[in-house]
């Protein structure tokens, strides 16, 4: 008998509470998947952890990044309704709101405008308020925009972030090394990545930065 894929073996694991529809897409570190609340009658989007990032996080772990993220409340941030960890996946549901998605706006009309982004940084630095604090005394970065270049142009390093979204390296390049700690840890969050990515990559960039510096 052929292994259940992700999708047959997340509908088996949760069979009488959730029903699951269909796959409605897949990103960095999660599956999502259209489901059924059978006890509250209501739609659901079923988020699924990747497999690796599963066995990064462990149960424990999961469940306390999860707990955080519920507690979270602002309008334009949707509430966690459950999760749990089941036959060895890591899953937990979240409102299903139909409608456009920021991968579909990007494709149609390219990069956010200054004007456009604005108003998402600032929803984001009023939902998390450390968000909003700039991360060196010398630079306007803030950890909002950490998430913007995380989520919406895939970035993925601290070289990414701050050589080639705010420029922070080429503005003052000793500023963006004390930065770099920062930075890594909120990517880390954003991206389900542990410890140890946030040491490479802190070393990497400050290697990196080196050449920049004035001497």
């Amino acid at each position: 008998m052929p292994p259940l894929n992700l999708g047959e073996r997340i509908a088996a694991a949760l069979a009488g509470r959730y029903s699951v529809d269909r796959e409605l897409g897949r990103g960095g570190m999660a599956t999502v998947y259209l489901g059924h609340d059978l006890k509250h009658d209501r739609p659901v989007a079923i988020k699924v952890l990747r497999a690796g990032l599963g066995s990064l996080f462990g149960p424990e772990r999961f469940q306390r990044e999860i707990r955080l993220a519920a507690q979270l409340q602002h309008p334009n941030i949707l509430p966690v309704y459950d999760s749990g960890a089941t036959d060895g996946v890591l899953w937990y549901t979240m409102p299903y709101v139909e409608g456009d998605t920021l991968r579909g706006r990007l494709r149609r009309r390219g990069r956010f405008s200054v004007t456009e982004a604005v108003p998402v940084l600032q929803d984001l630095a009023r939902a998390d308020a450390s968000l909003a604090e700039r991360l060196d005394p010398a630079l306007p970065v803030i950890g909002a925009q950490v998430v913007w270049a995380a989520r919406t142009e895939m970035a993925r390093s601290v070289e990414d972030v701050l050589a080639r979204r705010c420029r922070a390296l080429f503005l003052d390049a000793a500023a963006a090394v004390r930065m770099a700690p920062a930075v890594a840890s909120v990517m880390a969050r954003e991206l389900g990545r542990d410890e140890e990515w946030q040491r490479g990559q802190v070393a990497a960039f400050t290697t990196l930065a080196r050449q920049y510096m004035v001497r």
